[in-house]
């Protein structure tokens, strides 16, 4: 639409060329906006925006706006003789959130002509998203911060983020700003894949990531959409990642007289390329257990066999117990990955169900 409209612009400029004396150029008024819709976002410096007029004795297009009138800059000549020009009005900012309308007047009297373009003013943040079916609102923001913050070293960074606008402004205006990962070039548009190579290197002290929109009218127009607490970037100090749990085996009663099971579950450490990652701090806690007629206890403390991480436990209750009994157990398991120089990740948990069978 902006484009049908600047060529015919150039259509009318050619049309009073050639049916036109100069002299009635100079009279009669002409002026159109460029663009006739514009965004941008309630943070930025201004809006600049451009129309085209002729050039008439003693008289200059004004520009009308929330009761403010500004004047143009002329920024180059269509036409030999300077009598169609290009101009360009700046709108100083900030400017609130809501929908506007620029009005653009040239001529006097009963010979003044108007123009008007719609300016549309976003807050400078991310998207707010409303779960469908349910009252519930939540901001993108707050789900950057919680990627941004769960990276761990090795991690590649990764997230598809909207800022308020949508994609009504084109999502190539945008950049990512990183710091601290193993690629720091701006990351053109509002989302970055793990195949990019943004990885947490193991040395990592601290990264960071912001969302900046760069005004097309004007490069040094920058508005940071997120983070919004006026912090320069979302950061994290990433640690070791914390090690994978599967959930593994029970076995089976075999002694009436001595209820005794055991129970195994997979602690896998973090991979690097550079360092091997050892585990720790592995607890085996009861969480709930269900068999009719027994508690049950645990004995001893976790122990690595066979690669698995396995501990008993046992029924307490009458006994010998009866052919049959059973019921379901379910537990926690949390544990922690360490480097060589000691340094530890956090801990990583997981619940656990089995069915306890005699």
């Amino acid at each position: 639409m902006t484009s049908i409209k600047y060529f015919f612009s150039i259509f009318l400029t050619i049309l009073f060329i050639g049916c036109s004396s100069t002299q009635v150029l100079k009279q009669s008024p002409f002026a159109i906006w460029d663009e006739s819709f514009v965004q941008t976002f309630d943070k930025a410096q201004g809006v600049n925006v451009t129309f085209t007029a002729n050039s008439i004795d003693n008289v200059e297009p004004r520009i009308e706006f929330r009761g403010n009138t500004y004047r143009p800059i002329e920024k180059s000549s269509i036409t030999k003789g300077n009598q169609i020009k290009k101009y360009q009005v700046n709108i100083p900012g900030p400017i609130e959130q809501g929908e506007y309308r620029v009005t653009l007047k040239h001529g006097s009297g009963e010979e003044e002509i108007t123009d008007e373009l719609s300016l549309k003013v976003y807050p400078s943040r991310l998207q707010t998203i409303k779960l469908e079916d349910e009252d519930i609102e939540f901001s993108l923001e707050d789900e950057l911060v919680g990627l941004t913050k769960s990276l761990s070293k090795g991690d590649a960074l990764e997230f598809n983020v909207l800022p308020s606008s949508g994609t009504s402004i084109p999502l190539n205006q945008f950049r990512i700003l990183t710091k601290g990962f193993t690629k720091s070039s701006p990351i053109l548009g509002t989302s970055v894949a793990s195949y990019n190579g943004y990885n947490v290197p193991f040395d990592a002290d601290k990264v960071g990531v912001k969302l900046i929109w760069i005004d097309p009218s004007d490069q040094e127009n920058i508005v940071q959409i997120a983070p919004t607490d006026g912090s320069e970037f979302i950061e994290t100090v990433p640690g070791l990642k914390r090690p994978r749990i599967v959930c593994g085996d029970i076995t089976r009663i075999t002694d009436e007289n001595n209820p005794v099971f055991m129970i195994s579950c997979e602690v896998k450490a973090p991979v690097y390329a550079d360092i091997n990652t050892s585990i720790s701090d592995v607890i085996i806690e009861i969480r709930e257990t269900s068999v009719k007629g027994y508690k049950v206890t645990t004995i001893g403390q976790p122990q690595l066999l066979n690669g698995k991480w396995t501990m008993g436990f046992k029924l307490v209750g009458t006994l010998p117990i009866p052919k049959g009994t059973g019921g379901s157990i379910k537990i926690s398991i949390k544990a922690a990955a360490m480097a060589p120089n000691g340094e530890k990740s956090s801990i990583s948990s997981r619940t656990c169900r089995f069915n306890v069978v005699y």
